[in-house]
């Protein structure tokens, strides 16, 4: 790390992408159903090329997620993509990418949008989004929304299967968005979520006549010491016991954190030290302009000093931002700071840069893989 550190300062992404491969491959022979990657979670072309190199198949949340992937040497063939209220931009985009392989897959969530397609021309192979069950959604604070936003109606439903067929697309089945921070607490409402989707399925079309049916879905990871990871053998055996035993049907899980989180850190350097009535503050140089997820989803990181593991000490880290909200903890006991200290914040490799901006002007931050190499985004998209 030092050696990263001097070659590219701070604030620096740095991902080892063996364990981004060694989780993919330990998921994808831990389960009886299909693994896609979502990209949403990290599209560093470092990292996807990586889980190409091991077969991966991915999923995207949008066009231009899309189009970062296939510029960065990911097949067509292998994308997913969701389409949620496109742009005109984004539905030519889509119409494109289904004509470099026949195997590119859209993921239509709304009649409105299953309309323009077909008016455009499309012709390719397709998914049609269907409602998770509210009570299932993975956060409260976001269900109703969530609710409202992915998936169609019952008569939204009818309407685009026979628009699909009528166009000359290819319906392969059905899609799900459920969320992704299933821990093994979620296990059994994600078996109810799976059975629940194939049941809603055979409203619309016997199951022999699909080929597809996508759970959507994620799976958690420990945030703190001492939690445990998802039992992966325990989900199995949950998920199995209710999926149908039609041979045509290719079952579907789409996680991203599970896969890519554990493998980043972000290295931020300590700048300010002041020590008062209130307590021990430290500044540091990375904020929410590099890591926004800390404040706007309340979400604990592990932050380890890596210049010093003696002393211990109770300390509030913040970025630098003109905003009371930039804070990466309070008050957390961890390795006493001192200026110039390098901390790593970690399982920032979902969620982490892919949600970065230039709020006061900041950069975007520097990303490389454990060997130094930079990334193509290292500094932000073109």
């Amino acid at each position: 790390m030092d050696n990263l550190v001097s070659d590219y300062g701070t604030p620096l992404y740095v991902t080892d992408l063996d364990i981004v491969e060694d989780r993919y491959n330990n998921l994808e022979n831990s389960i009886n159903i299909d693994v896609k990657y979502a990209c949403k979670s990290n599209f560093d072309p470092l990292v996807l090329n990586r889980l190409q190199d091991n077969d991966a198949e991915f999923v995207a949340g949008s066009s231009y997620e899309a189009m970062i992937a296939y510029e960065n040497g990911v097949d067509a063939g292998r994308l997913q993509v969701t389409a949620v209220s496109p742009s005109s931009e984004s539905i030519t985009q889509l119409i494109n990418l289904s004509k470099e392989s026949e195997n590119f897959t859209v993921v239509i969530n709304d009649y409105d949008t299953c309309r323009r397609l077909c008016r455009n021309g499309f012709s390719g192979r397709c998914l049609i989004r269907l409602k998770a069950s509210k009570d299932l959604m993975s956060s409260d604070k976001y269900s109703n929304g969530s609710y409202m936003k992915f998936g169609m109606t019952e008569e939204e439903i009818r309407d685009s299967i026979r628009l699909i067929q009528d166009s000359g697309a290819d319906m392969l089945g059905f899609h799900s968005h459920l969320g992704g921070t299933i821990k093994n607490s979620d296990i059994q409402g994600f078996r109810d979520h799976c059975a629940n989707i194939i049941n809603r399925s055979k409203k619309y079309v016997d199951l022999s006549d699909i080929d597809v049916i996508n759970f959507g879905g994620g799976f958690g990871v420990p945030e703190k010491q001492g939690e445990e990871e998802i039992n992966l053998t325990e989900l199995n055996r949950s998920i199995s016991s209710v999926l149908e035993s039609e041979d045509s049907i290719r079952y579907v899980v789409e996680p991203g954190r599970y896969i890519s989180a554990p493998s980043t850190v972000l290295l931020t350097e300590v700048r300010t030290v002041r020590e008062d009535d209130n307590g021990r503050f430290i500044g540091v140089d990375a904020g929410m302009s590099q890591f926004p997820r800390t404040t706007m989803f309340d979400v604990y990181h592990e932050i380890r000093n890596l210049s010093d593991y003696a002393e211990q000490s109770k300390q509030t880290v913040a970025g630098p931002t003109c905003s009371g909200a930039d804070v990466f903890c309070h008050e957390r006991e961890f390795g006493k700071c001192h200026k110039g200290d390098i901390l790593a914040l970690e399982n920032v490799g979902a969620y982490g840069f892919v949600m970065a901006g230039n709020f006061h002007g900041y950069p975007y931050p520097t990303i490389v893989d454990a060997d130094g190499n930079t990334s193509p985004l290292s500094g932000g998209l073109e």
